[in-house]
């Protein structure tokens, strides 16, 4: 059995003003988590509570994290959360393993932007030798933006992301990995 805190934090310099002008401002960028690990073969179980402020990636073709006041969602100063509960199972006299896992993370919390990204996986691995191994996924993939309005409905800003968000659906994956 394995417990674990951690923790992070440092400052980002950024300009996020769209007025042609050098006003760059510190950001904090913190992050936790504190977790459990047990392995009791053929039984591994592994759970992680993940908290971050400031500085939230929106991705490599977000504008509105550069071009957007906080109030408007921006991730500069946003709050998120996130979790996973990872299961495994080692086929006794084999080389496989079977894993199943399901992870959930909020970000931009409370603002216009809010949203959610939840997943189930199932795969197993076969491990060809303690340096290399093959990994097979299948992801259920749930992403909705949850960020209301005052008067509760849904922000303009989630209508939009929830119509490119609803054709998302499972991703199945195959990946070697090896040492050397």
């Amino acid at each position: 059995m394995k417990l674990f805190a951690w923790s992070q934090s440092g400052q980002r310099l950024l300009d996020n003003t769209n007025d042609a002008v050098a006003n760059a401002k510190f950001h904090d960028r913190k992050r936790s988590g504190v977790g459990a690990k047990l392995i009791n073969k053929p039984m591994r179980v592994t759970f992680e509570y993940i908290d971050a402020v400031g500085m939230i990636f929106e991705g490599q073709d977000k504008p509105n994290f550069y071009f957007t006041n906080t109030a408007a969602g921006n991730g500069a100063d946003a709050k998120g959360s996130g979790w996973y509960l990872d299961l495994g199972f080692y086929v006794p006299n084999s080389k496989w393993e079977l894993d199943a896992r399901y992870d959930t993370v909020e970000l931009n919390s409370g603002r216009l932007d809010e949203h959610r990204f939840s997943k189930w996986t199932i795969g197993t691995q076969y491990i060809y030798s303690p340096m290399a191994r093959v990994t097979f996924n299948y992801e259920m993939r749930d992403f909705e933006c949850t960020g209301k309005q005052a008067s509760g409905a849904l922000s303009a800003q989630c209508g939009n992301a929830n119509g490119n968000l609803s054709g998302v659906g499972g991703k199945l994956s195959m990946q070697v990995t090896t040492a050397f």
